[in-house]
C-alpha cells in the first residue's frame, strides 16, 4: 500500500520511529495532509534532540515556527552554539521574540561559557529599551564574566545605558581580574559622560589597576584630549600623587613630563603635585624632562620652582642637558641657579663671554668644560626647527 494511503495512526507511528528530524522534515513537506498531521511530530522530536527549530525561528524570523516549537515543550534555556534563545533574540534585535521568552519565564542570567548574559548582549548593542526590560525582569548588574568584568565594563559604554544599570544597582568600582574599574574603562576611552556619571555614583578615582596605573594617569597619556576628564577627576579627589605599584613612585606628574603634556603638568600642578617628587629610579621630574629633551616642560617646571641642583646617580638635571645637547636648557638652567651669583653671572654674560675667568670659575664648580658648554650654547642660539623631542615613557 502507497505511503500516503495510509491511515492517520500509522503514518504517526512511522513518524515516530524516525530517528532523525531531516526524515520527520521531508514528511511533513510532502503536502498540507501531512504537514497538518506530522508538524508537531517534527517539533516535539527537535525538543527532545537539540532545541534547533526555535535558534532556526529567531535567527529567521519565523514567529509560526517558534511558538510551535514552544508548544511542543523545547527548552527555552538550551544553548546552541554557545547562545540561548534570548541571548539570540538580544543579538538579533527581534523585541517579539526578546518579550515572548521572557514572558514564558526565560532565565535573564543565564551564562554562556564566557560568563556573558542577554543584559551583556544589550549593553553591547547599546539598546537601552531591553536593558531596562532586562533589568526590570530581574538582570543582574553585577554579573561578572569570566574576566571578571561586569556590563558596567563594557567599552563604549552610552552614558544614559550607564546611569541606568547603576540605578538598579550596578557597583561602579568593581575591578576585574586586571583590576581594571568600569572607571579605568572610561578614562581610557575618553568617555566623559560615563566618567561623570560612576563618579557620581561613587567610583574610586584613584583605584590601582594590575598594571599599577590609575584612573588619572590614564588620562594624563592623552594629552589635550584628557585634560577634561583629568580635571573631572581631580575635582572628585583622584590621589595627585598616587604613585604606580608595579613601578613604585612613578606619578601621573612623571607621565606629563616624560610625554610633553605641559599642559597636564600645569594642572598637576593646581592641584599640589609635588614637583619635586622623585620617580621610582631617584630621577626628579627635572630630571625626566631634560633627559627626553622636554625643553618646554622643563622650562615650566623651573618657573614652578623645581630645584635645578637635585642629584640622581650624581647628575644634576645640567648634566643630562649637557649630555643631550640642549644649549637652550642649559641656558634656562644655569640662569635660575639658587645661587644668587650664578644666576647673575648668567643673565648678564653673552655666550660668546662663557669662556671668561668668572664662567670657567663657575662651570668647574659643576663639573664642566666651560669651552664645551660655550660651544653647545652657541649652536643652540642658532634657529631650531623644534624643541621637543619624543621619548617613551619607562615602564620599569
Amino acid at each position: 500500500m502507497p505511503l500516503l494511503g495510509l491511515p492517520n495512526e500509522l503514518l504517526l507511528l512511522v513518524a515516530g520511529k524516525l530517528t532523525e528530524a531531516r526524515y520527520i522534515n521531508a514528511l511533513v513537506q510532502v503536502n498540507l495532509r501531512l504537514f497538518n498531521l506530522l508538524s508537531n511530530t517534527l517539533y516535539r522530536h527537535d525538543a527532545q534532540n537539540g532545541d534547533t527549530a526555535l535558534h532556526w525561528a529567531i535567527r529567521n524570523g519565523s514567529r509560526a515556527t517558534a511558538i510551535c516549537a514552544i508548544s511542543a515543550g523545547c527548552d527555552i534555556e538550551r544553548f546552541q552554539n554557545n547562545t540561548t534563545p534570548l541571548m539570540a533574540a538580544v543579538r538579533a534585535n527581534d523585541m517579539y521574540f526578546f518579550l515572548m521568552l521572557l514572558e514564558k519565564g526565560a532565565n535573564p542570567n543565564t551564562q554562556d561559557s564566557r560568563g556573558l548574559t542577554a543584559l551583556n548582549f544589550a549593553v553591547r548593542n547599546s539598546n537601552h529599551r531591553r536593558v531596562v526590560i532586562l533589568l526590570n525582569k530581574g538582570a543582574d548588574p553585577n554579573t561578572q564574566d569570566v574576566h571578571g568584568s561586569t556590563p558596567l565594563h563594557t567599552p563604549r559604554l552610552p552614558k544614559a545605558i550607564a546611569e541606568t544599570l547603576i540605578a538598579h544597582g550596578a557597583n561602579p568600582s568593581t575591578q576585574n581580574h586586571w583590576l581594571k574599574s568600569p572607571l579605568h574603562v572610561a578614562t581610557t576611552q575618553l568617555n566623559m559622560g560615563v566618567v561623570r556619571s560612576l563618579l557620581k555614583a561613587g567610583a574610586d578615582p584613584s583605584a590601582l589597576d594590575s598594571d599599577g596605573k590609575s584612573p588619572l594617569f590614564n588620562a594624563m597619556l592623552h594629552h589635550t584630549r584628557g585634560l577634561e576628564i583629568s580635571r573631572v577627576l581631580l575635582e572628585n579627589g583622584a590621589n595627585v600623587s598616587r604613585s604606580d605599584k608595579v613601578v613604585p613612585g612613578l606619578q601621573p606628574i612623571h607621565c606629563a613630563a616624560q610625554t610633553g603634556n605641559i599642559e597636564g603638568m600645569k594642572l598637576l600642578l593646581e592641584f599640589d603635585a609635588d614637583v619635586n617628587a622623585p620617580s621610582h629610579t631617584g630621577e626628579s621630574i627635572l630630571h625626566m624632562a631634560a633627559l627626553a629633551g622636554r625643553t618646554l616642560i622643563a622650562r615650566y617646571l623651573v618657573e614652578a620652582g623645581a630645584d635645578v641642583e637635585t642629584t640622581s646617580d650624581g647628575r644634576t638635571p645640567l648634566h643630562l642637558a649637557v649630555s643631550n645637547g640642549d644649549g637652550i636648557l642649559c641656558q634656562l638652567i644655569l640662569e635660575n641657579d639658587p645661587d644668587p651669583d650664578i644666576r647673575k653671572l648668567f643673565s648678564s654674560l653673552s655666550i660668546e663671554d662663557y669662556d671668561c675667568p668668572q664662567a670657567v670659575e663657575a662651570f668647574s664648580r659643576k663639573g664642566l668644560s666651560a669651552p664645551l658648554m660655550k660651544k653647545l650654547l652657541m649652536q643652540s642660539s642658532q634657529p631650531q626647527q623644534t624643541l621637543v623631542t619624543s621619548t617613551p615613557i619607562a615602564s620599569s
